[in-house]
């Protein structure tokens, strides 16, 4: 198995070597079936509801879509204290972390519900999508519905987590398949008998909300041990929140640069500029995954060789991942460059007045998007993320910048020219250099002379 050291496997790797097989391949699948209700259900709506309101569920779902954030901080935390402890057969210990867990998301869940319901009930959130074209009650609607929904899945998010810690994601897969195929289905429906802006808000975030929540309900069953009132345990909370923060600042960077750009472009371009950048956007997401399907499982394998001093692999393991990303997004920025407008075109019925420039600016963003997810995953494996923080956090600021300087002249593509500028003018170098220094640190702690015992005599002159 290309993610464990040769000669190394004990009977606990060959497990994590063939759960980790079954992660890949369920990622895949949902990934897959992802793709296929982003992909199918996108021009259905277009054409069901119009551009306006089509514009309004890019945005809708760009804005809300930060509630996320709250539980970057959480889920990380909560899968590596869960794993630890179910190691050495904590259950007392897994119990209390899991019940702390679901207390908080509940009332963080509870909170972001009742914020977001009572700012859609009495202010007017059209300016803030781009949407005065449309009437108050329709987006305030789709607001209050998108909102709850987003809430519930917060609260589910929670069981992806706790599978993790329990080396069981292919679970969690199976039932994000299963929610994708019931959204295609249902949206086919929908589009023939109610297309209305609320009913396909409902159609693709409703069954993966009770996909999630169903997962819990799954988790508890089977393993009773776990079922309690959820309650805020003294010290777990705390134990929680300790996750790396350069890694939350460097995942909400990433929404910016994803969602905020967008509400900036519907907000000063209109939904015309904002529905066809919003619409090259959402599919470089959804293709990013083919390259996160490797990426990801690669982190802990990348950490574990580290940890056994097998530096061969892990320069190998991050050269081959690097050129795997590279050849990847190459081909993918170069057919969004050179056939871009086209492509959305037939996807969506229509080209959203999509320029080819546009088409090649994002193309050459996600060459560098994907180029940077590989080197910073590289890093984190190795454990080498301070610093990161400052480095997305400065090339957000310069993105939006140039992208507002630009905006009024050039609409969606002078964000898109800033997407380019700021990127390459902080991340791309930095990220090359951090990585290089990382491995070279590792090859010069490997030279350093080796006592009889076989420990790494620091300090010392060779014999």
């Amino acid at each position: 198995m290309m993610f464990l050291p040769a000669g190394r496997e004990t009977n606990d790797q060959v497990t994590r070597a063939r759960r980790l097989r079954w992660a890949v391949a369920t990622s895949g699948l949902s990934k897959v079936a992802g793709f296929a209700v982003q992909f199918v259900m996108l021009p259905i709506i277009l054409h069901a509801v119009g551009r306006d309101n089509y514009a309004a569920f890019l945005s809708l779902t760009a804005l809300l879509a930060w509630i996320g954030l709250l539980g970057f901080g959480l889920l990380p935390a909560l899968s590596q204290s869960l794993a630890a402890l179910a190691t050495v057969g904590n259950q007392a210990g897994e119990r209390a972390l899991v019940s702390t867990a679901l207390a908080f998301a509940a009332m963080i869940s509870l909170a972001i519900g009742a914020v977001l319901v009572g700012i859609g009930s009495v202010a007017d959130v059209r300016p803030m999508i781009g949407a005065s074209g449309l009437a108050a009650g329709t987006v305030r609607e789709a607001f209050i519905a998108s909102a709850t929904l987003l809430a519930l899945m917060f609260f589910g998010s929670v069981a992806g987590a706790i599978r993790a810690g329990f080396q069981e994601v292919h679970v969690s897969n199976f039932w994000a398949l299963g929610a994708n195929f019931v959204s295609i289905v249902a949206g086919l429906l929908v589009a023939r008998r109610s297309p209305t802006l609320v009913t396909f808000i409902c159609v693709v975030q409703l069954p993966l909300a009770l996909a999630t929540i169903a997962d819990i309900g799954l988790l508890l069953y089977r393993r009773p041990y776990l079922r309690c009132i959820p309650t805020l345990v003294r010290g777990e909370l705390s134990k929680l929140l300790t996750t790396s923060w350069s890694i939350w600042i460097v995942q909400l960077t990433a929404f910016a640069n994803l969602n905020l750009t967008l509400l900036v472009v519907a907000h000063f371009a209109g939904a015309t500029a904002a529905a066809g950048y919003g619409s090259v956007l959402r599919l470089q997401l959804l293709l990013s995954g083919v390259v996160a399907l490797i990426i990801t499982p690669l982190v802990p394998a990348i950490a574990s060789a580290d940890a056994l001093g097998d530096l061969q692999w892990v320069r190998r393991s991050a050269r081959t991942l690097t050129g795997y990303t590279l050849a990847v997004s190459i081909v993918v920025g170069a057919v969004l460059a050179v056939a871009g407008p086209q492509l959305i075109g037939r996807w969506l019925g229509s080209s959203l007045g999509l320029t080819p420039t546009l088409c090649i600016i994002l193309g050459v963003y996600f060459v560098l998007w994907m180029l940077h997810f590989a080197q910073f995953n590289i890093l984190l494996g190795l454990g080498e993320t301070k610093g990161l923080a400052q480095i997305y956090a400065v090339t957000t600021c310069v993105i939006f910048a140039i992208g507002l300087a630009l905006l009024p002249q050039l609409a969606a593509t002078g964000m898109a020219i800033g997407l380019v500028g700021g990127t390459l003018s902080v991340t791309t170098w930095q990220m090359a250099l951090r990585v290089r220094r990382a491995i070279r640190r590792r090859e010069a702690i490997l030279s350093l002379p080796v006592s009889d015992s076989g420990t790494v005599t620091i300090g010392a002159s060779a014999a």
